[in-house]
């Protein structure tokens, strides 16, 4: 079960933020997207047992156009308003779990640690690497169970 309340960020914008359970240690869940609010819903409800989680919706763009920055400093608006000391676990998916990692190097003292789901980077070389892995992975020439000589697929 969870409970929603809203957080006011430094431009008087008002973003939705879901809370689940009440015990255990702090652990903010950050969606994909920034167009998929409520995306970490299913996972947040699966680690309520066991953590005190946090599910705050993105800020869509409105008349300001959205930046990496500007979206470290929502998240820091998040974990600032947690008792003083408490340094929350960060769990990311796609967009979240690169925004994880941004916060995580731009505030290395506030986070106790990071899960990436499908993450990016930022890093164009990197971005090229990782191109390439997924280039190789997906190659139609590559199959996970080739056929052993002597045995045919049935057509």
């Amino acid at each position: 079960m969870s409970s929603e309340g809203a957080l006011t960020l430094s431009d008087k914008t008002v973003i939705r933020v879901r809370e689940y359970g009440s015990h255990g240690p702090r652990l903010i869940v950050l969606h994909g997207g920034p167009g998929t609010p409520g995306g970490m819903a299913p996972l947040a409800r699966e680690l309520s047992d066991s953590f005190h989680v946090y599910e705050p919706f993105q800020r869509g763009s409105g008349e300001q156009p959205l930046t990496v920055a500007s979206h470290i400093a929502d998240l820091h608006k998040l974990v600032e308003s947690f008792d003083r000391g408490v340094r929350p676990a960060l769990v990311g998916h796609s967009w979240g779990a690169m925004l994880a990692l941004a916060y995580a190097a731009a505030r290395p003292d506030r986070a106790t640690c990071l899960v990436l789901i499908s993450c990016g980077t930022f890093d164009p070389v990197a971005r090229r690497h990782l191109r390439a892995i997924i280039e190789d992975r997906t190659d139609d020439n590559l199959s996970p169970n080739p056929p052993r000589e002597g045995v045919g697929l049935a057509s």
